[in-house]
């Protein structure tokens, strides 16, 4: 539920960036596929098609997957009930926006810190952009994207492509890396003082 409010959180305010700033995707839709993506789009599509060959022709293991994703339906709707109320979609809801807001402004303050004036809604667009493009990609917690597209949008900014990655660098590693490690010892202290 979190994930897909934050889903759907993300795109509505990168829609409103879209529509009430200056901000732009500038996507070139118009360049040729390269072969290799071709073959590889063919090669999954085939993948598909003869896993759904075989599901048709398997009974057991037909009846195994559509065990499993009625049990997954009835998991989604139970949890969907649990959110019935104003005052949880609201703590969903705003939790992630101020979650989104928080990430936007440490971002804002390394890129101040090197000098740079960038405004708040443009890292926020930035931000939301490259976390919906790490969100789609099958990569655990966004590890390689988000530090391949928020310099590129950083250098679209107006900064150096030395100074966005270096500010890239340090702020995955305030936010994502280093967090973890005084995790585990915060974890410790509280399963010591058994309030775990």
């Amino acid at each position: 539920m979190d994930g897909l409010a934050q889903f759907c959180l993300q795109a509505i305010l990168l829609i409103g960036l879209l529509t009430f700033t200056s901000a732009s995707l500038e996507l070139d839709l118009g360049a040729a596929i390269p072969d290799k993506l071709t073959q590889l789009l063919v090669v999954v599509l085939a993948a598909v098609v003869a896993a759904g060959i075989t599901l048709a022709l398997r009974e057991k293991w037909r009846r195994a997957i559509i065990g499993w994703i009625r049990r997954l339906a009835a998991e989604a709707l139970h949890a969907a009930r649990g959110v019935h109320s104003p005052r949880r979609l609201g703590l969903l809801f705003g939790g992630n926006l101020a979650t989104e807001l928080l990430f936007a402004v440490s971002l804002l303050m390394i890129v101040r810190g090197f000098g740079y004036h960038v405004g708040l809604a443009e890292i926020l667009f930035i931000n939301i952009s490259v976390s919906l493009l790490a969100g789609v990609m099958p990569v655990p917690a966004g590890i390689g994207v988000d530090e391949g597209g928020l310099p590129d949008g950083l250098v679209g900014a107006g900064m150096t492509e030395e100074a966005a990655f270096a500010a890239v660098l340090l702020y995955r590693l305030a936010t994502f890396y280093l967090p973890p490690m005084w995790g585990y010892f915060a974890l410790r202290c509280l399963e010591r003082s058994n309030h775990l």
